[in-house]
């Protein structure tokens, strides 16, 4: 099923470099302008929903427990010991998978902690990798993690 959308963009260089980049990969953008458009939604519905918090106890969000905390700062060390700018988020995973276990709950939520305290910063997604993943600035503050 297709839908016709019709919205008002207030920075109208964004549709301008869009229809570039289009057309530029296409060739064209007569029947691939809208697919072009329904891929940009998916991608940002992903990193957006990456950086959803999904706990359900609110309380806990910006509090984790002291064991969390050395566990967190564990990783951090290690990414920082292994890496001194830049860290794809399989070795991430793989780091904490190796300190804290590989379930895909605890892979988010020290990936989520590790940005929140400034270790890693989301720099650019890896191209064609599904679910999305990102290459990671490491900024180096582990001594941050109390």
């Amino acid at each position: 099923m297709s839908k016709v959308i019709c919205v008002r963009l207030p920075d109208e260089s964004v549709w301008t470099k869009f229809i570039t980049f289009v057309a530029e990969k296409y060739h064209k953008t007569k029947g691939v302008l809208g697919l072009e458009v329904c891929e940009a939604l998916k991608f940002y519905l992903e990193v957006k929903a990456r950086e959803k918090c999904t706990h359900t106890h609110s309380s806990n969000v910006h509090k984790p427990k002291s064991r969390t905390m050395k566990t967190l700062k564990h990783i951090a060390e290690q990414i920082m010991t292994e890496y001194e700018n830049e860290i794809p988020q399989t070795e991430v995973e793989r780091i904490i998978t190796q300190v804290a276990g590989g379930d895909k709950r605890t892979l988010r939520k020290y990936t989520r902690l590790l940005v929140e305290h400034d270790v890693l910063k989301r720099d650019r997604p890896i191209a064609g990798t599904k679910p999305l993943k990102f290459i990671f600035k490491v900024n180096g503050y582990a001594n941050r993690i109390r």
